[in-house]
């Protein structure tokens, strides 16, 4: 069952990589052992039959409340309770038929509860006296995100209906839900997932010594489960990595989409004879100074093969000898957070004499989307 867990770990790397969560747990999933059960401290053991059901405590409560109890069980250590919050209703039940699994022999149950929380504990500090402080702000979803939660939670929640339709925890074949597990298509989400209400949701942390710091994580409240669940974003107090943070790298998944569709376009002899800097973007009315002989339909085209997300998005990017200078992008249902590339830089010069097209912005968290076009038209001339 190994292929499961990796695969449930690589999903929710997905979500991770929204706000910069975990390190490499997929890329060491097949490799981990039984050595994770030195991290996990005696507090793992507290978590009762009784306990076990407050992690549906939130059930009449909102999100806050919800919130507040993970992150409290996350600096308690409470590592069934965290997952048990994060994951479909019955997710210890996958647990118990992975470790009847042939693989079972190198790892503990502590292992398995710890790797499919994608290295939310990786930087735990058991010495650490932190205290909940409070929710600082609270935003809906994106379409993205919600898609990435749905994909996520509609797996993990296929396998453990899996489970239960073949004779529960004690009696499902590890081998045969493995088998069936690399069947699925996921092209279309294996269970429906209704997401009734969801917040991205930035919290406040406080030391022993009243140092504050933040965090991030999203709070969702999905049809026939039992109070709110958690995905999880930056637990580790650290707002560094959000949702900015998250459109930078799109700006970065951008620009690799853009440049392959211009060597493509190069093999086609489809490039303009120009080496002047030009505009290019999803809305024509924004595209500058683009050459008579350059196809944009076929870029978009080809962009679009390259990245599929590229249709949610508004976007430009100066173009210069056959290659991306400089990219911004924004959702189109979500105008508050502009990425670029590179990563919170500013187009300063065009020109063949110049050094560097792109130096750092020391204004990046201010800057539209608008604005940074402008930007690039007048640097262009």
């Amino acid at each position: 069952m190994k292929k499961v867990i990796a695969g449930i770990i690589a999903l929710t790397a997905v979500i991770c990589s929204f706000t910069g969560c975990g390190k490499d747990a997929a890329d060491d999933a097949a490799g981990t052992s039984a050595s994770t059960a030195a991290e996990t401290t005696a507090s793992q053991e507290k978590t009762t039959d009784g306990e076990a059901a407050s992690a549906a405590s939130a059930e009449t409560g909102t999100y806050e409340d919800a919130v507040k109890e993970f992150v409290e069980a996350y600096m308690a250590n409470d590592r069934q309770k965290t997952l048990e919050m994060q994951y479909p209703d019955g997710i210890m039940d996958f647990v118990k038929v992975f470790m009847r699994s042939e693989e079972s022999e190198e790892w503990t149950e502590e292992d398995v509860i710890s790797l499919l929380q994608y290295g939310m504990y990786d930087d735990f500090d058991e010495d650490a006296k932190v205290t909940f402080k409070g929710i600082v702000s609270a935003e809906p979803l994106r379409s993205d995100e919600e898609s990435e939660i749905k994909e996520t939670f509609s797996t993990v929640k296929w396998a453990i209906n899996y489970i239960n339709e073949h004779g529960g925890p004690d009696k499902a074949d590890p081998a045969e839900l493995d088998e069936e597990w690399e069947d699925l298509d996921y092209d279309e989400y294996p269970c429906e997932v209704d997401i009734e209400e969801g917040y991205y949701v930035t919290f406040e942390i406080e030391d022993d010594e009243s140092e504050a710091d933040e965090g991030t994580l999203y709070a969702v409240r999905i049809k026939g489960e039992n109070g709110w669940k958690i995905s999880i974003g930056d637990i580790h107090g650290n707002v560094k990595a959000n949702r900015k943070d998250s459109m930078n790298s799109t700006a970065s998944t951008l620009d690799k989409a853009l440049n392959t569709a211009l060597v493509e376009m190069d093999e086609q002899d489809k490039l303009p004879s120009s080496d002047s800097a030009f505009i290019v973007s999803s809305d024509d009315s924004l595209n500058y100074k683009v050459p008579d002989d350059f196809d944009m339909e076929f870029l978009k085209k080809r962009v679009q093969n390259y990245f599929g997300m590229v249709t949610e998005l508004e976007w430009f990017a100066v173009i210069k000898n056959g290659y991306v200078e400089y990219a911004a992008v924004v959702y189109s249902d979500d105008q508050q957070y502009v990425g670029t590339y590179p990563s919170d830089y500013i187009m300063v010069a065009a020109g063949d004499d110049a050094d560097s097209y792109t130096e750092p912005d020391e204004k990046a968290d201010e800057r539209t989307f608008k604005e940074l076009h402008d930007i690039c038209v007048e640097v262009i001339g």
